[in-house]
């Protein structure tokens, strides 16, 4: 999850988790060539999508949008078919924590979690905050209610969402949007993000981790280890919350989404790729990329699909396991790919 340099002030064009970029064609462009690459293959025609969640016990999968210049809002995705769909969106009057709907027209989404039927989606277009939906999931296709927002607090960018395991979740903010200098800091290797955590009511409140220099991909270990991606330093951080111990983690690219499997070991995607290079890419951004997967009590890497950025797979953003095939968001060409 990743931002550019170049267009930070620029608030419908955001992508936290890939860099922000100038108008691109709409997402529902039709694809001229979706054939596999790099072992990759492709569900194409979904918009630029950040990343996902299963419903209907993974015989869906619901993306967020980026907003590029084109539409915004959910891509659905049929698992076993590999086709994609629509969600239809609709809206209830805002709580009294939550000063407004959002707006369809502005709004960009990247990070998700799923919390029983609840879908949190941190939302950068029109405004820095959680936007809250209740996934409706009987029959067919998925549909979304928006029903409320978790306004982010001033000086951060929520990036990744997870939920905590007790009906709260963890935000990780990757800068201050406000921070001309966040870009060069982070290439510096200089803490700009950080963690937070709602406990299920109430506002965010500020998790005392440590650095983070860019804080992107964050999950909860089936132990509750709450492990975070400091991007730009190429580690990701373990944070004990019951007792604050933290752990630093090598990894030899720059690790963005983070997800665990079924047998609870880590997948994460990422870029080795230099942090100015990205934060000062353009409309493409090819870069090479990396699909790992980390044993954490063996503590060994595996690496499951590596390449060069390219048209269709600029570079990914993250991996999960969802019905035994591992699928993989991209930054780039308007597809999500699966491994196998």
């Amino acid at each position: 999850m990743i931002r550019s340099l170049a267009l930070a002030a620029v608030a419908v064009l955001v992508l936290a988790g890939c860099a922000a970029t100038p108008p691109q064609p709409s997402p529902t462009t039709a694809q001229t060539n979706c054939a596999p690459e790099a072992g990759l293959a492709f569900v194409c025609g979904t918009g630029a999508v950040e990343e996902l969640v299963a419903v209907a016990d993974g015989e869906w999968l619901i993306g967020g949008r980026l907003n590029f210049g084109g539409p915004s809002g959910f891509v659905a995705i049929n698992a076993a078919r590999a086709t994609e769909h629509e969600v239809p969106i609709t809206f209830a009057a805002p709580p009294a924590s939550c000063p407004s709907a959002p707006d369809p027209a502005r709004w960009s989404f990247d990070g998700l979690a799923l919390v029983g039927t609840r879908l949190f989606a941190a939302n950068h277009g029109g405004r820095e905050a959680i936007e809250v939906f209740e996934v409706v999931a009987d029959e067919g296709a998925p549909s979304l209610r928006w029903t409320g927002c978790l306004l982010m607090p001033a000086g951060t960018l929520g990036n990744a969402i997870t939920g905590d395991g007790a009906g709260g979740l963890y935000v990780a903010s990757f800068h201050d949007p406000g921070d001309p200098a966040a870009w060069a800091r982070m290439a510096r290797g200089e803490a700009t993000g950080s963690l937070w955590h709602w406990p299920g009511e109430g506002g965010l409140r500020q998790v005392d981790i440590g650095a983070l220099s860019g804080a992107n991909g964050v999950a909860v270990a089936p132990d509750g280890a709450v492990y975070v991606s400091a991007w730009a330093a190429s580690e990701i951080v373990r944070f004990d919350p019951r007792t604050g111990q933290r752990r630093l983690i090598a990894t030899n690219f720059l690790p963005d989404n983070l997800h665990f499997d079924r047998a609870g070991r880590l997948l994460v995607g990422g870029q080795r790729a230099r942090v100015a290079d990205i934060g000062a890419c353009g409309a493409q951004c090819p870069q090479d990329w990396a699909v790992a997967r980390l044993d954490l009590a063996a503590g060994t890497w595996e690496e499951l699909a590596s390449g060069p950025g390219s048209a269709a797979v600029n570079y990914v953003c993250g991996a999960q396991e969802i019905n035994d095939r591992i699928w993989v968001t991209l930054r780039g060409d308007n597809r999500v790919a699966r491994i196998g």
